[in-house]
């Protein structure tokens, strides 16, 4: 039985639109519920990427730092390998994390590098 994913009202077969809400009918609860899960599976495995560069031991401190601060990182780019081994030469590196805490991420990145440039040499 077609049923309404916002008012949850059920029709008859034949029909395909809620007549109060204007939204096409789902076959069922559980495809809706279905439907919801692969959304918000999808909202987790979109990236966006915060931090670029070629320099290894850089690469590596920030990743530690947003890691520590519970946000998961992904390193994909050139030659990625290298990164974890501490070698210079990388091609350059992007850091992604989840969509939800790039925000979050990038706040961490520039704290880190106001942090780095203020500090004396």
């Amino acid at each position: 039985m077609p049923v309404c994913p916002q008012c949850k009202y059920e029709y008859v077969e034949g029909i395909t639109l809620c007549a109060d809400c204007k939204v096409p009918l789902v076959l069922s609860l559980s495809e809706m519920e279905a439907q919801s899960e692969n959304n918000e599976i999808n909202a987790v495995n979109e990236l966006a990427i915060v931090f670029k560069s070629s320099n290894a031991m850089e690469l590596s401190m920030i990743k530690s730092y947003l890691e520590a601060s519970g946000i998961g990182v992904f390193a994909n780019g050139s030659r990625l390998s290298e990164l974890y081994m501490n070698m210079e030469g990388l091609g350059e590196v992007y850091l992604q994390v989840p969509l939800a805490q790039a925000e979050q991420a990038r706040e961490i990145i520039a704290d880190l590098q106001s942090t780095d440039e203020s500090t004396p040499q």
